[in-house]
């Protein structure tokens, strides 16, 4: 179902709400220059995850898919009052909230869990996340970056934009830009009780696998997991099967905890 969420500074999120009266829900955040859809993956996980027991929402960030913003117009900072959205509409209608989020939609969480706004989620899984802003753009250890983000520094940027991802219509503005050279997503720590998985191709040509492997153990934690898929690219659709898989195996066995657990 077609739904619309209101933000607190008046933005309106265009969501599909996947509910079959489940207690128990998953938040799809697409990456940068995606939509709600993922090219399709989230549409396809949607179904998957119904046939499983769990509703799930999906939305666009401001400056994508359906948004009304456009996109040299979105910052980081907007989509962070998005993800709260969402969290807060779904809080107040499920018993359980796990978080699924991509490539630059990851960022957006960590950023966004130094707020407190994660800290009720059940369970949190990344795909392919960008936790370094300079890796991945500014400095960009990866060709992608390279191939379109100047390598100059904060002014040789800024007088670049907008900034045009290759092979999208997704344009940076300047204020985009410049969170990209102030934000550190990969300094934030998410609440320690919540378990995280990261699921990383090892053939990602955009994001850094290394990255990912770095975060997970510069914050380590008895109940955060790095897997490594071997013969994936950014968005695992090599070896997508195996992903929702792992993804809804790590979902369901924090429920089963709870259910054992139910004083926690």
């Amino acid at each position: 179902m077609d739904v619309i969420l209101p933000t607190p500074d008046g933005h309106e999120l265009r969501a599909v709400h996947q509910a079959r009266e489940a207690r128990r829900v998953v938040l799809l955040c697409h990456g940068i220059a995606s939509d709600k859809e993922a090219l399709g993956v989230y549409t396809s996980l949607a179904p998957l995850f119904a046939r499983r027991g769990f509703d799930s929402l999906r939305f666009d960030f401001r400056g994508h898919g359906e948004s009304a913003v456009p996109s040299n117009e979105a910052t980081v900072a907007g989509m962070m009052i998005d993800l709260d959205a969402a969290l807060d509409w779904l809080g107040r209608r499920y018993d359980e909230v796990h978080l699924l989020a991509a490539s630059f939609g990851a960022s957006v969480a960590l950023l966004t869990a130094r707020h407190g706004s994660l800290d009720s989620l059940a369970s949190i899984c990344f795909w392919n996340p960008v936790t370094d802003y300079a890796s991945t753009f500014t400095r960009s250890t990866m060709p992608w970056g390279r191939s379109f983000f100047p390598q100059g520094g904060l002014n040789e940027a800024l007088r670049a934009c907008p900034l045009a991802i290759p092979e999208r219509t997704f344009k940076l503005g300047a204020p985009l830009v410049a969170e990209l050279f102030s934000l550190s997503p990969g300094d934030a720590a998410l609440p320690s009780h919540v378990p995280l998985l990261v699921l990383h191709g090892a053939d990602d040509r955009l994001v850094n696998p290394a990255d990912s492997a770095a975060y997970v153990r510069n914050h380590a934690r008895a109940n955060a997991e790095f897997v490594l898929l071997d013969g994936c690219g950014h968005g695992l659709t090599e070896k997508l099967d195996e992903a929702a898989e792992r993804t809804l195996v790590f979902f369901n066995r924090r429920t089963a905890c709870d259910k054992a657990c139910p004083t926690k």
